[in-house]
């Protein structure tokens, strides 16, 4: 995964987060969820900081204590620096937001499989998240990360759908996927 990654340039990667952010904007505009977690990229993650506009509560995870914890953010400049070169929301100028007020969690990780299987980077940040979530978790990623299916774990927390720059799709169906284009 991460090789496939490396090997698209970082116009590919903007131009491709765009296509993903437009379909994520539609998607809101459609379903209306009044608090949605995001995430500020990683290098080779989709850059979905453009939705910050668009009506809704927005919050972004900060690493406190081996968890994540939630706090709205309106604008990117209420981000800053935190571990593992993160861009993470300042507790000073942002509010905490419980994770069972969260509809939707826009999930990144190395890889997916279309049974909603996911790839994180080893420290379990968004397995243990994403149960304590009231709404529907999302794995967001360019098609290049969507595998048939990937190893799991028994703590590893599947995602109910994947978007990537070619569109929506429900997971898990009886042959791993149920290929329901969302958009």
């Amino acid at each position: 995964m991460r090789r496939r990654l490396a090997a698209l340039s970082a116009s590919e990667q903007r131009l491709r987060s765009q296509g993903i952010a437009s379909l994520i904007r539609n998607r809101l505009r459609a379903d209306r969820p009044a608090c949605v977690s995001v995430f500020a990229p990683m290098p080779g993650e989709p850059d979905l900081l453009e939705l910050l506009g668009e009506p809704t509560t927005w919050v972004f995870p900060k690493i406190e204590a081996g968890q994540l914890t939630l706090w709205s953010v309106a604008h990117q400049g209420q981000l800053k620096e935190g571990p593992f070169g993160l861009r993470e929301p300042d507790p000073a100028v942002c509010a905490r937001i419980l994770p069972a007020q969260v509809d939707w969690v826009l999930t990144p990780g190395l890889g997916f499989g279309w049974d909603g299987s996911r790839l994180g980077r080893g420290k379990g940040f968004y397995d243990r998240l994403i149960p304590e979530i009231k709404g529907v978790a999302f794995g967001v990623c360019f098609r290049e990360q969507i595998e048939p299916t990937l190893p799991r774990d028994a703590w590893d927390r599947p995602v109910a759908e994947l978007v990537c720059e070619e569109g929506w799709w429900r997971c898990g169906g009886a042959d791993g996927l149920t290929n329901v284009p969302l958009s």
